[in-house]
């Protein structure tokens, strides 16, 4: 499969076909963070390098965050950083930027942008496992004062997430579904 990159390819159906023959899924033995093993990697972060793609993806999860009553948008650090970035342009929405760590000069922030506590944050993140790294930017967001009840994800690879997340009281919505995208390469492999 060769998409053209037409902008019928950039339609929601179509994303994992094209996810797919972009190469951002891969296929071998990857070891995640969470330390376990998988026989396949999503790297959304190649998605960087074909903008019409991220451009797509943005507005995609731009049409799904209108389902949601929010103040700010806020990025899972680091890799959704980007995906928020390009929603919050495309929403017109205040931007936050969530740090891992907090810095050790200036304002000495671990969140960066303009709040108030009692607003309500809409956390970005780009693939979802275990949803470790979410609830540690959902402490962060919380600490600072503000309300966190959704996460949009481009897609989860684990179906146990939804309740684990759910049981913090954050609603994980997907873009895609594993399946979607893991049954292109099998209709790949079997042409």
């Amino acid at each position: 499969m060769n998409p053209n990159l037409s902008t019928r390819w950039y339609q929601t159906k179509n994303l994992p076909s094209l996810i797919q023959a972009l190469e951002i899924i891969k296929f071998g033995e990857f070891t995640l963070k969470s330390g376990a093993t998988s026989s396949y990697y999503l790297d959304f972060r190649e998605s960087l390098g074909h903008p019409k793609l991220f451009r797509t993806l943005g507005a995609h999860m731009s049409r799904l965050a209108q389902n949601f009553d929010f103040d700010l948008i806020c990025g899972v650090p680091y890799a959704a950083v980007p995906l928020s970035t390009m929603m919050a342009l495309h929403l017109e929405q205040p931007l936050l930027m969530c740090r891992k760590e907090v810095k050790k000069h200036g304002q000495k922030n671990v969140l960066e942008g303009l709040y108030k506590p009692g607003d309500t944050c809409l956390l970005i993140e780009d693939v979802v496992s275990t949803g470790g790294s979410v609830l540690e930017a959902v402490r962060i967001l919380r600490q600072e004062g503000l309300k966190v009840e959704n996460c949009l994800s481009l897609t989860c690879r684990n179906p146990d997430t939804f309740k684990t997340l759910q049981e913090e009281g954050i609603k994980l919505h997907t873009l895609m579904s594993l399946e979607d995208l893991l049954d292109v390469k099998q209709d790949l492999q079997a042409a």
